[in-house]
């Protein structure tokens, strides 16, 4: 029950930090999806079931929230960690290293299929050149910060859940 409700209040504050203030932090262009930068970390220090549905679920609330197509970002987040979940548990050893490399290539993933999607919608939308100007230095970012997201839920987990993690 603390996991569901730390997770729970996680998703909450995470959604509300990308809405409000997490798209005034950084310059340059670079507004990463706080979402992803927290749900593909989640994910590889967390490979369950859940972390599926629960990235589905914060999609549906940022769809609502960005004025966007409804469905973009919720079946973006999905397929994204489908893909993870299901490639990482072959090869993934639990390094820093591994762990940065791994969320700059699903932050791609994710903004391809986000693109893709917005592009049968939208057709006049420029989605190569978005990927290149917009999508590969985010996702360089989402890699240089995996780690630190992962300490940081590790330290979390530890303080609110003690020893039953």
């Amino acid at each position: 029950m603390r996991m569901f409700l730390l997770y729970t209040g996680l998703g909450i504050a995470v959604l509300w930090w990308h809405v409000t203030l997490g798209q005034a932090l950084l310059a340059l262009e670079l507004r990463p999806n706080w979402i992803l930068l927290y749900l593909l970390p989640l994910l590889l220090h967390r490979p369950e079931s859940w972390v599926l549905f629960y990235g589905a679920a914060l999609g549906v609330g940022l769809d609502a929230l960005s004025h966007m197509h409804t469905g973009v970002y919720a079946f973006s987040f999905l397929a994204t960690l489908a893909l993870a979940r299901t490639t990482t548990n072959w090869f993934y050893s639990g390094n820093h290293l591994f762990l940065g490399i791994a969320t700059v290539v699903f932050s791609l993933v994710s903004g391809l299929i986000s693109l893709l999607l917005l592009n049968f919608l939208e057709s006049e939308l420029g989605w190569g050149a978005i990927f290149l100007s917009i999508t590969i230095p985010t996702s360089l970012l989402h890699g240089i910060l995996a780690p630190l997201i992962v300490w940081g839920l590790t330290q979390l987990e530890h303080r609110v859940l003690g020893s039953t993690s």
